[in-house]
């Protein structure tokens, strides 16, 4: 559980940083946070966090950002968690009109990677998507804006 030094503490931390330096501060900052944490007065560490989840969901990355027409556009991105043999859609949307099927699909590979190379004629602002199902729930990616011209 996070604590919060009292100020005097922390003046007293940043005094003693100002005459001893940077390291002498952090020796002091290390010691007053034994004093309020009750994990690291026990230890002498601090109690390890947990180390966060990846978000559920879908990435995607298009690169070049920017193409001339019918130039390879490579599309790439992950399943989180990651799940292999996940079939994905390419979807477009051509200057904001609605999500429309792209002919091109991928699945995930056991890793739950995923990438694949688009190319188009139609210039102007195309924004990409990938959509799936993943253990029964529908799944839509982040929109990647990529403009030919």
């Amino acid at each position: 559980m996070p604590s919060r030094a009292s100020r005097p503490a922390v003046a007293a931390v940043l005094v003693t940083a100002a005459a001893f330096g940077f390291a002498g501060g952090a020796v002091v900052a290390q010691q007053v946070g034994a004093l309020v944490d009750p994990e690291v007065a026990a230890t002498g560490e601090p109690t390890p966090t947990e180390e966060a989840t990846p978000e559920a969901g879908i990435s995607l990355t298009a690169d070049p950002a920017s193409a001339t027409t019918n130039q390879d556009v490579r599309l790439e991105g992950s399943l989180a968690p990651a799940v292999g043999g996940v079939p994905l859609q390419v979807e477009r949307s051509l200057d904001g009109s609605d999500w429309q099927e792209f002919p091109v699909t991928t699945t995930s590979r056991e890793d739950g990677t995923f990438g694949v190379t688009v190319r188009t004629s139609r210039s102007g602002e195309n924004r990409f998507r990938v959509v799936g199902t993943v253990d029964g729930a529908p799944m839509a990616s982040n929109e990647v804006p990529v403009s030919i011209g």
